[in-house]
Order: structure tokens, then sequence, then C-alpha cells
């Protein structure tokens, strides 16, 4: 066993750089034309009640993170409500 450590030595792991992929941890924030247009069709769903959001304006107003940078006053808890997307209690 010895002669195999000898002849064959045992090289470390090459280190693994992730920076590639650290950039795709924080959130994609939306264009303003786009932050514009979705929070345009919330309005229009809290005035008229036979207008569904589509999925991808829920996804954003369920995104706090990118809520609170582009819209940080806006309300959004009734339209979630109501489309059935209610937030995640905290635990205590």
């Amino acid at each position: 066993m010895p002669l195999i450590n000898y002849n064959f030595p045992m090289q470390p792991p090459e280190p693994i750089d992730i920076s590639a992929d650290s950039n795709m941890i924080e959130p994609i924030i939306p264009s303003p034309e786009a932050v514009t247009e979705m929070l345009d069709m919330a309005d229009q769903a809290k005035k008229e009640p036979e207008f569904a959001l589509p999925a991808y304006v829920l996804n954003f107003l369920e995104n706090e993170y990118v809520m609170a940078i582009v819209a940080p006053n806006y309300e959004c808890e009734e339209l979630l409500a109501r489309f059935g997307r209610t937030r995640v209690p905290t635990a205590a």
C-alpha cells in the first residue's frame, strides 16, 4: 500500500469556482416598461372583478424583494387573496 501512495500521489481536488453562478442568485429586476404594464394590469383587476390576471403578473406581485424595489407602496394583498395566492404566515 505505501508503494501505491508513493507512485500515485493523491492530488487534492481542484477548488470550485462559483463566481459565474453567483450572478444568478440576485433576482432579475424587470424593465420599467414591464413594471408599468404589470401594475396597470393589477390596477385593472382591482377595478374590474371579471378581469383575470395572467400568472406572470401574480408571480411579480408575490415577489416581495422585487416589489420592495420597484413599487414599495403598492397594495397587492387583496389581489393575491382573490386569486388564491395568500401570503405564507411567518413563524413565531
